[in-house]
């Protein structure tokens, strides 16, 4: 697979997946996991510089995520992104509001999910609770 191929299945996964919307969210694990890969990808490796007491809590945890991924070239990086994407996208499934889900553009192939059947979404969460 040539550069340019893997650079154009690259970013067709990442606006897909700006739109994605999960059928159950996924863990904070794998957001990093796609997050870190995709900073890989995007900027290359991590800054050495350490995040400073005042930085909050999520932002040191996406730098470390980012930090594990160094030494990884951006191409390597690029096709690691699409792969776990499309693990989180069997994983996690897809809601109906995004009824063709590409599952991989490797190779220029681009295999349609079949889609989801048109139920009622229930409230989750908070929103599952009834109000006194």
């Amino acid at each position: 697979m040539s550069n340019n191929e893997i650079v154009a299945s690259f970013k067709a996964k990442v606006t897909f997946m700006k739109s994605w919307r999960p059928d159950s969210p996924p863990s904070n694990r794998d957001r990093l996991e796609l997050y870190a890969l995709h900073k890989q990808s995007v900027s290359g490796d991590a800054p050495t510089s350490a995040a400073s007491n005042s930085t909050p809590v999520g932002e040191k945890a996406k730098l470390q995520a980012w930090k594990s991924k160094r030494g990884i070239p951006q191409e390597q990086a690029m096709l690691a992104y699409i792969a776990e994407a499309d693990r989180q996208i069997r994983v996690y499934g897809s809601t109906a509001a995004n009824p063709q889900t590409p599952h991989s553009t490797l190779n220029g192939n681009t295999a349609e999910r079949p889609s989801a059947p048109a139920t009622p979404t229930t409230p989750r969460g908070l929103a599952a609770l009834p109000l006194l």
